[in-house]
């Protein structure tokens, strides 16, 4: 998924043109490189519409784990094979992309378009639609309700996104280009891809893989802020229902912040219940009980919550338990396999720990943001020549230093701490010039298609320190 920030769609002509655009684009590299439909994907991508509804093909067959993919404007598709029979379905890419939301209770008099299994229910205006690619089967399940913005309507589903202009029939919906959010390609010739993921906010996602083990944005909501930088050095990204960290921007030490406790101190120890299947905490002295302690040991409680601060608690329209890392509620107005869900605390959070104010420009890639850890922030522009990196392919960063005034510091400092998935390394580089400016290439070892980079830059001349954020990825190889 390309690391650009997201941005709200150009308008819908150009999502209109898209698929037109693509294949000119092409045309015009070299036609040996068009790409084509792969046979396993033909009837069913014709079944569906073909063109006018998937869109073309912007990746080129590829295995993975033994199923066969391939990438089209709109989609992707999958052929899984047992034995000599064969299946071809869509990619979960609205799962992929991070486009879930938490439940919501049905609707007064359309409980037939809820979906029990996502707590989203089905817009009217996208009924046919709907129907007429597949259902269920084809699209999956709403991830979302229905939302009217900027002169559309869209709605996410686990496989694909459905949208239409607002006062238009509903004979014009479209689906939304998922797939070139998801996977654009390495000869992306400049687009945005994510502007063509409607709601136009934070797509940005280092701590996606980390969040998805507990139920991704489902459980945790949309991200109201971009990863930034604190004051302390730690990447942070702010969620509505939950803070998530790293002290060094690696996956491997993401956490969650302490919520819960920031509300205050643990109530007084009680007695141990009893009850069977709950579990009593010395540590605290506090009970987790029935459903609460169901989702608890089934989403690896201690590390997602952290240990009851206190007992459950009966308020007049649900029960609620603090913990550590934030408070359950179990909504009576949720169907009871999704009734129990973290309470909202990121706008609290957000209002008591505002955004650092003193963030650097960061020239051509828009993730950005500083720390201060001496006595003056220095500004740092800095762009890097690829935000989706061809594998094997050479990358380059510019890093200007300046004062806050605007003035360049010859023989700055600069630190970079390249972070990736499975590995990180760090290198000083050459000190800055007299126009404030350093800069440094290199080739990354043993790729992998869709990894997300953090670059992190640290810059230190006197007493003065700035800190920036950059990230890119990797795309996929080009079609042969």
């Amino acid at each position: 998924m390309s690391l650009c920030r997201s941005r709200r769609a150009r308008s819908l002509l150009a999502l209109i043109l898209l698929t037109s655009l693509l294949a000119s684009c092409r045309s015009q590299a070299t036609s040996a490189r068009a790409l084509a439909v792969a046979p396993e994907f033909e009837s069913f991508w014709r079944q569906g519409g073909g063109l006018g509804t998937f869109g073309p093909p912007i990746s080129a067959p590829r295995r993975e784990g033994g199923r066969l993919h391939q990438t089209f404007l709109a989609v992707e598709m999958i052929q899984e094979r047992e034995g000599a029979r064969s299946e071809v379905r869509l990619a979960p890419l609205g799962w992929n992309l991070g486009l879930a939301e938490p439940p919501v209770p049905p609707i007064d008099g359309q409980a037939s378009a809820y979906f029990i299994e996502t707590g989203h229910s089905l817009y009217a205006g996208f009924a046919n639609i709907y129907s007429e690619l597949g259902g269920k089967a084809v699209v999956g399940a709403p991830l979302t309700e229905v939302a009217f913005r900027d002169g559309q309507i869209v709605q996410y589903f686990e496989n694909a996104g459905l949208y239409r202009p607002e006062n238009s029939s509903p004979a014009d919906s479209r689906l939304v280009a998922l797939g070139l959010g998801a996977r654009p390609p390495a000869d992306s010739f400049g687009l945005e891809p994510e502007a063509f993921v409607l709601p136009g906010v934070v797509r940005q996602r280092p701590f996606g893989e980390f969040l998805e083990a507990y139920g991704g944005e489902a459980l945790f909501g949309q991200p109201l802020t971009a990863p930034y930088l604190t004051e302390d050095g730690a990447l942070q990204q702010v969620y509505e229902r939950a803070v998530v960290f790293s002290p060094d921007g690696s996956i491997r030490r993401a956490d969650f912040r302490p919520l819960g406790s920031d509300l205050g101190p643990a109530t007084s120890a009680v007695p141990e219940s009893g009850e069977p299947g709950g579990s009593y905490f010395e540590q605290t002295g506090h009970n987790v009980l029935w459903a609460f302690a169901d989702f608890y040991h089934a989403r690896g409680g201690e590390k997602l919550l952290g240990l009851p601060l206190e007992e459950a608690v009966l308020l007049p329209n649900r029960f609620t338990q603090r913990f550590e890392n934030g408070v359950l509620e179990y909504r009576y107005d949720l169907p009871p396999s999704l009734a129990v869900q973290l309470a909202p605390l990121g706008r609290p959070y957000l209002a008591e720990h505002p955004l650092p104010t003193a963030q650097p420009e960061v020239v051509g890639v828009p993730v950005s943001a500083a720390g201060t850890a001496r006595a003056e922030t220095l500004q740092i522009e800095a762009s890097l020549a690829d935000v989706v990196l061809k594998p094997g392919r050479e990358q380059t960063i510019v890093v200007r230093v300046s004062k806050r005034n605007g003035d360049a510091i010859e023989g700055a400092a600069v630190l970079l701490r390249w972070i990736g998935g499975q590995s990180e390394r760090q290198e000083r580089l050459p000190a800055t010039d007299k126009k404030g400016r350093t800069e440094w290439r290199w080739t990354d070892a043993n790729p992998t298609s869709g990894e997300i980079i953090n670059v992190l830059l640290q810059a230190t001349a006197d007493d003065a320190s700035g800190t920036a954020l950059l990230q890119y990825t990797f795309g996929f190889p080009a079609a042969p």
